[in-house]
């Protein structure tokens, strides 16, 4: 069991992915993460644009990015700055185990 890696989970504009992308690609160090389109529902409808209100879903973008517990702030405070207009919306979750599953002790 590793419980040292935290998940960032970052959700943002459809059209707002591939500026992310590329920041997350220039680093030193680039982290493992995984980018997936995801559909938003329950948004107020003003906050919706026309095609949005007819299609009754937000269509963003989902970021998954395993990271060091300690790696977690400085790389949200790195895309905070290189995309500072950017809408975006993160949450942090624990891994509480995380292994291959032909290798996992289950």
């Amino acid at each position: 069991m590793n419980n040292t890696h935290q998940l960032v989970q970052l959700f943002l504009p459809y059209h707002q992915g591939t500026p992310l992308v590329d920041v997350l690609l220039a680093q030193e160090n680039t982290p493992f993460f995984t980018v997936m389109e995801a559909f938003g529902y329950g948004q107020p409808e003003e906050k919706l644009n026309p095609a949005e209100q007819v299609e009754g879903a937000q269509r963003k973008m989902r970021f998954d990015i395993e990271l060091r517990a300690d790696e977690v702030k400085p790389l949200l405070r790195h895309i905070r700055q290189a995309l500072p207009t950017a809408n975006i919306f993160y949450r942090i979750v624990p891994i509480i185990d995380h292994a291959p599953l032909s290798r996992a002790e289950l």
